[in-house]
């Protein structure tokens, strides 16, 4: 009976701990935050705007029948470069979240950031 008891009671313990909510936010703490997800989104759609525009370019010069290789060649090192950068950025941010918040808050805010990070900014 006594193991029952103790075992519904450590469950109830943990389930509680679980669901509790994590600490609030200090005002550092959201300042740091709104910056850093600004930050990262400007970052991210400037670099996307980019490779956009050399992806199409690249496209255009495939869509010829005669290849410019020189060309071609240089675009596709612009394209890995620019998704260097924005893993980069992608990164940062990443390493940057993990060290204002605890894990707790940091699960919740992953998920704001990785959907404000998926939204297209506004033309």
């Amino acid at each position: 009976m006594f193991r029952t008891w103790a075992g519904l009671v450590l469950c109830l313990m943990l389930s509680s701990h679980v669901n509790a909510e994590p600490p609030p936010l200090t005002e550092d703490q959201r300042s740091s935050i709104t910056k850093l997800a600004n930050e990262t989104k400007k970052e991210a759609d400037r670099l996307k705007g980019l490779l956009d525009r050399r992806q199409e370019e690249l496209g255009e010069v495939y869509a010829k029948y005669t290849l410019d290789e020189v060309k071609a060649t240089k675009l596709e090192a612009e394209i890995i470069d620019l998704q260097k950068q924005m893993l980069a950025n992608h990164r940062k941010m990443q390493v940057e979240l993990r060290s204002l918040v605890g894990e707790e808050r940091f699960v919740i805010l992953r998920k704001r950031l990785d959907n404000m990070l998926k939204t297209p900014k506004p033309q």
